[in-house]
């Protein structure tokens, strides 16, 4: 998928959920901004990672990110394992302090530069379930692809709105 894609499937499911009845009028299906990204992986308080401040991170409290149970034959987290050697269900993943899963790593969130209604693009973050180098977890990191890639670590998370 890319970023186009990810735009499309937040408008079916805002039309397939008003259609069904279970989401009003008032309410949108959509990417999320970087800003409101960056909120939600930092839990408000700014950490590094999205797990917090320290690395590296502990097995199993963080990200699908490549650790010793991962499928590739290139290098690994030393000593970190999250039980997924590629990508996951995101409700089986590590849940953040403020409930979310898979908030970092699995795959590259689409972000979106603002919220109009035909959002345009702005970059992805959050690493993916193939990356173990420590400047590239930080909450900070951007993958530099623009928004007509298309890869197995790239996809989307999307946030309802007013």
């Amino acid at each position: 998928m890319n970023f186009d894609d990810a735009k499309a499937y937040a408008r079916w499911l805002t039309e397939h959920e008003r259609d069904a009845g279970r989401l009003p009028e008032e309410y949108v299906c959509r990417l999320p901004t970087e800003a409101e990204w960056m909120t939600f992986a930092q839990c408000g308080d700014g950490r590094e990672y999205p797990w917090g401040n320290e690395w590296p991170p502990l097995s199993g409290q963080a990200g699908n990110y490549h650790g010793q149970e991962g499928a590739g034959t290139w290098d690994k987290i030393s000593g970190y394992n999250d039980g997924f050697p590629v990508t996951a269900e995101v409700d089986k993943l590590w849940r953040n302090p403020w409930g979310l899963h898979g908030v970092g790593g699995n795959v590259w969130e689409a972000c979106a530069s603002d919220t109009a209604a035909d959002q345009a693009w702005f970059a992805w973050r959050g690493a993916s379930w193939d990356r173990i180098f420590q400047d590239r977890l930080r909450c900070s990191r951007r993958l530099i692809l623009d928004a007509s890639a298309r890869n197995d670590d790239l996809g989307f998370r999307l946030v309802l709105s007013r």
